[in-house]
């Protein structure tokens, strides 16, 4: 979990903070054509937003071009942290299937590639706008992670088979 600002924090009355919503996101990331360890396929990401009420608010996915899995994972927080912005919550449930993704947004894993130091601080950046943001790793086996996973293929087999 991480706080991103006190409760007496006078930056707290702006107004992105003003709803007491929670919202859920679900983000997955993957590469196709990297089968040599880091090098870099064809990635793309997908994710799903849920309302406080557990309702489903959005979806997408979006093709990134060159990537590697882990940066492809961190595109597709990054792009869904950015549309959970319209939705003006406080709190920000952040549920993915990527261990390196969740211990590093949670500071408990050094990011040692530049790239992903590049993404996870653009990550942070958006973040920093909700007045409480938590990471969680889940199962692949989830039934939201399946779904953008889905998704994501889809969108990888539709760009890359034509």
């Amino acid at each position: 979990m991480v706080s991103n600002q006190s409760s007496n924090d006078a930056s707290y009355n702006h107004p992105i903070f003003l709803q007491p919503l929670k919202v859920q996101l679900f983000t997955d990331g993957g590469s196709r054509g990297n089968d040599k360890g880091e090098g870099k396929g064809q990635g793309a990401g997908a994710w799903m937003i849920f309302n406080e009420k557990g309702n489903l608010v959005e979806k997408g996915a979006k093709f990134f071009g060159e990537a590697t899995n882990n940066e492809a994972e961190y595109l597709a927080l990054i792009e869904g942290l950015k549309l959970v912005l319209r939705y003006k919550p406080s709190k920000v449930c952040c549920f993915s299937d990527s261990l390196l993704l969740v211990n590093q947004m949670q500071g408990n894993f050094k990011i040692k590639k530049d790239q992903l130091k590049k993404m996870a601080k653009e990550a942070k950046k958006v973040a920093a706008y909700f007045r409480f943001i938590e990471y969680r790793h889940v199962p692949r086996s989830h039934p939201s992670i399946r779904m953008v996973d889905r998704m994501l293929n889809k969108i990888l087999d539709q760009t890359l088979n034509g």
